[in-house]
């Protein structure tokens, strides 16, 4: 790979990077993400710390699933405007539905082994409640 090879590959993803229909698209993903981000933090404030730490990484868990599928649809938009091929989004959503549901599956075994983790970490948490046993409960299971 020479210099002038790779300057074009820059420039061409330079120029390629902006283009209205991938910002049309990205834009409503990203604002879901963030709103429930800003909706478990919410929820978090008034929280006890089980729920609290619980609600910092569910966000990100529950739209890696959207931002995944979002990446799919951004690389098929982007090969059809380098090859210069037309492009009808409808045709494109309609065409990519299958890839676009087996990526956002992706997402679902992680969440599973969160939750799962999560319920773990507050049966502990009922232990460390007990009275006069909890203490060490607490003690033998941080180790």
């Amino acid at each position: 790979m020479t210099w002038r090879v790779l300057e074009q590959a820059f420039n061409r993803a330079l120029a390629l990077s902006f283009s209205r229909s991938k910002l049309f698209l990205a834009f409503p993903a990203l604002a879901i993400s963030g709103l429930l981000v800003v909706f478990c933090r919410a929820l978090a404030l008034g929280a006890g710390d089980w729920m609290a730490m619980s609600l910092a990484f569910l966000p990100i868990l529950a739209s890696s699933g959207l931002l995944l599928a979002l990446g799919v649809l951004i690389a098929r938009i982007h090969y059809h405007e380098v090859k210069g091929l037309s492009l009808h989004l409808r045709r494109l959503l309609s065409g990519s539905l299958d890839i676009v549901i087996g990526t956002s599956y992706l997402s679902i075994p992680p969440l599973l082994i969160y939750f799962l983790l999560w319920l773990i970490m507050g049966f502990f948490f009922l232990l460390k409640e007990i009275p006069w046993v909890g203490d060490v409960f607490s003690v033998v299971f941080s180790f």
